[in-house]
C-alpha cells in the first residue's frame, strides 16, 4: 500500500497501487479475518485513486497560531520573542511601535516566529495520522461502550448489540500482528447539544505520561525521573519511496497499532499530523491525562474529519473534540485502539464477558482522573518494573 497527500491540509491517505491489490487486500481482511460473507461485506470504499505524494518539505505545515484570536494568551506568550514584540508594540520609544493596533500582522510574526522554533517542541518528518477509509454507520439506538475488549477477527466476541459495527471494525486496517489479538472497542451514540462537545475537548494524546504527586512542578528533572508514559495502542507506520516506470513517485506505508476513529457528523474532530517530542511533552510538566495545551502554538495546522472518515493515529498524535455548530444532534462516534495498552480503567469502561483482559494489562479502579489515583498508578507501575 502506499500513501498521498495533496497538500497539508490534508491528512495523508491510504492507497493501492491499483484496483485489484485493493480489491485482493480488502477482502482477504473482511473474508478471512473477519468471515464475512459476500451480503454483509462492506464495499471497497478504502479505494483511492493515486497520486504523487507531495511532502511537507515541498508544502511547509501551517502553524495553528494562524487561527489564534488573540496572541495575548497563554499559549502565544510562550512562543519566544512574542512577549517582546508585544511589549515593543506598545512601547512609544520603540521602532517596534509602528506594529501597535495591527493584531494581523502581529499574528503573522508570531505564527513565523512559531514556525522556526516548531522542530524543537513537535515533530512532523512523519506519518502519525492517515485517513485510512469511508465508513457508513448503522442507524442510532443510544448504544454506548468505552474500552469494552474484543477480540479481532472474532464476531463471537463482540456482544450481539453491537455487531451492527462490525463492517467499520473489518474496514479497520489492522496489522496481521494484531490479528486475533484483543483490541478495545469504543461506541458512543449520543445527543449532543449546540456548542458542546461530544468526546474530550482541548488538546490532548492517548498515551499520557503520570507522575507521583511527590514530583516537584519546578523540577523537570525530578519529575522525568518519577514520570511514566503509558501505552494506548501505540503506533507507527513504516514507510519506503518508490517510483513507478512512468515518474510517478509515492510512499510504501505499513501501519503498526494506534488506533482508528471516526464520527457521524462533519468538522467534530480535529486530527494534527505531528507528534510532540518527549522534552516538549514533558516541558511545564505534561498535564496528566495526556493534555498538551501547551503546544498549540507549535503544531502544524489541524485537520478536521468529515463524516464517515476512518482515520488512524499513533497514541501520541495530538487531536481533539470540537463544539459543534449545529442545534442538537445525535452524533456516533467509533474507535478500536489496537492490543497494546498498559493500563484498563475499570470505572471508565467497559467490561465484556466473553473476552478477559490480558494479563498484561493492568486494571486501574478509581477515577482516573484523579490525582490520587493517578499517584497511585505510577507507584504501582514503577513496583513492577523493579
Amino acid at each position: 500500500m502506499s500513501w498521498s497527500s495533496e497538500a497539508s491540509s490534508r491528512l495523508p491517505e491510504l492507497c493501492f497501487r491499483s484496483a485489484r491489490q485493493a480489491e485482493w487486500v480488502c477482502r482477504e481482511r473482511w473474508g478471512r479475518l473477519w468471515m464475512l460473507d459476500e451480503h454483509t461485506q462492506p464495499q471497497p470504499a478504502e479505494v483511492f485513486e493515486k497520486f504523487p505524494l507531495t511532502t511537507t518539505t515541498d508544502h511547509p505545515p501551517t502553524s495553528a497560531m494562524q487561527s489564534s484570536s488573540s496572541l495575548v494568551s497563554k499559549f502565544g506568550l510562550r512562543i519566544p520573542g512574542v512577549a517582546w514584540l508585544l511589549v515593543g508594540s506598545r512601547d512609544a520609544k520603540s521602532t517596534l511601535r509602528a506594529l501597535g493596533g495591527h493584531g494581523d500582522i502581529l499574528r503573522i510574526i508570531a505564527t513565523r516566529l512559531a514556525e522556526l522554533v516548531r522542530s524543537d517542541f513537535v515533530d512532523t518528518d512523519g506519518i502519525f495520522a492517515a485517513r485510512v477509509g469511508a465508513v457508513e454507520f448503522p442507524k442510532p439506538t443510544g448504544l454506548s461502550c468505552n474500552m469494552m475488549p474484543i477480540k479481532v477477527g472474532d464476531v463471537e466476541s463482540i456482544p450481539v448489540e453491537f455487531r451492527s459495527y462490525v463492517p467499520l471494525l473489518a474496514a479497520c486496517s489492522v496489522a496481521r500482528g494484531d490479528w486475533f489479538q484483543v483490541a478495545y472497542l469504543t461506541v458512543d451514540e449520543r445527543q449532543v447539544q449546540s456548542g458542546s462537545s461530544h468526546r474530550r475537548a482541548g488538546l490532548h494524546v492517548e498515551a499520557p505520561t503520570i507522575y507521583p504527586t511527590s514530583a516537584s512542578r519546578f523540577n523537570p528533572q525530578e519529575s522525568d525521573r518519577g514520570g511514566v508514559t503509558l501505552a494506548w495502542g501505540k503506533g507507527y507506520c513504516l514507510r519506503r519511496s518508490s517510483t513507478t516506470d512512468d515518474g510517478w513517485t509515492y510512499e510504501e506505508g505499513h501501519l503498526e497499532g494506534g488506533l482508528f476513529v471516526a464520527s457521524t457528523v462533519d468538522d467534530s474532530t480535529a486530527v494534527y499530523n505531528c507528534r510532540p517530542k518527549e522534552h516538549a511533552a514533558n516541558a511545564f510538566r505534561k498535564a496528566r491525562d495526556g493534555d498538551v495545551e501547551h503546544l498549540r502554538p507549535f503544531l502544524p495546522q489541524g485537520v478536521t474529519l468529515k463524516a464517515g472518515d476512518l482515520a488512524w493515529l499513533t497514541d501520541q498524535t495530538p487531536h481533539e473534540s470540537l463544539p459543534l455548530d449545529a442545534p442538537s444532534t445525535t452524533r456516533q462516534f467509533f474507535r478500536l485502539v489496537t492490543s497494546r495498552i498498559d493500563v484498563w480503567y475499570a470505572d471508565h469502561s467497559t467490561p465484556n464477558p466473553n473476552v478477559p483482559l490480558p494479563p498484561s494489562v493492568t486494571v486501574v479502579h478509581g477515577d482516573k482522573f484523579d490525582p490520587n489515583t493517578q499517584d497511585n498508578l505510577c507507584h504501582r507501575l514503577q513496583e513492577q518494573a523493579l
